[in-house]
C-alpha cells in the first residue's frame, strides 16, 4: 500500500524555495556575503514532512525512521535536526480546518549546488511504501 509523507504543495514551496536562486540556464546567485568576519554564509533549510496518509492513518514511527535512515541521512551527512510538530492548514476545497502531525528537518549549511542537488530526490522520494 502507497502512504505519502509529504503533501505535494509542500514539497512544491520547498523545492521552489530552494533551487528558486538557480536561474533558467541554470546560474546559481552568489551566495550573500557573511557579516561576521572570517565567517561564511549559511543556508537554513526547513523540509515540512506531514505525517497523515492519504486514505487515512498516519505514518509509523519506524516508517518514519526508516526514511530518516536511508534517505535524509544520506543528503545530509553533515547533520541535521527533526524536531516534531503538529501543523494547521485549510482545506482548499472544503474550507475545513485541518491539522497534522509533521515532522520539521533542519539543515544549516553552506549554499552549494551540491546540497540542492542532493535534497531535490530526498524531497522527491518522500512518498515510499510502508
Amino acid at each position: 500500500m502507497r502512504r505519502a509523507m509529504l503533501p505535494a504543495a509542500l514539497l512544491a514551496m520547498l523545492l521552489a524555495g530552494a533551487a528558486g536562486a538557480a536561474g533558467a540556464a541554470g546560474a546559481q546567485e552568489p551566495a550573500p556575503a557573511c557579516p561576521f568576519a572570517g565567517r561564511t554564509a549559511t543556508l537554513l533549510l526547513r523540509l515540512y514532512f506531514g505525517q497523515s496518509v492519504r486514505a487515512g492513518g498516519v505514518v509509523s514511527r519506524r516508517a518514519w525512521q526508516r526514511f530518516v535512515a536511508e534517505r535524509v541521512t544520506s543528503a545530509l551527512p553533515d547533520g541535521f535536526t527533526v524536531n516534531d510538530a503538529t501543523g494547521q492548514f485549510r482545506n482548499p476545497a472544503s474550507g475545513a480546518i485541518g491539522r497534522e502531525a509533521t515532522e520539521i528537518v533542519e539543515v544549516a549549511a553552506a549554499d552549494t549546488p551540491g546540497l540542492r542537488a542532493r535534497i531535490a530526490p530526498t524531497s522527491a522520494s518522500s512518498t515510499r511504501a510502508r
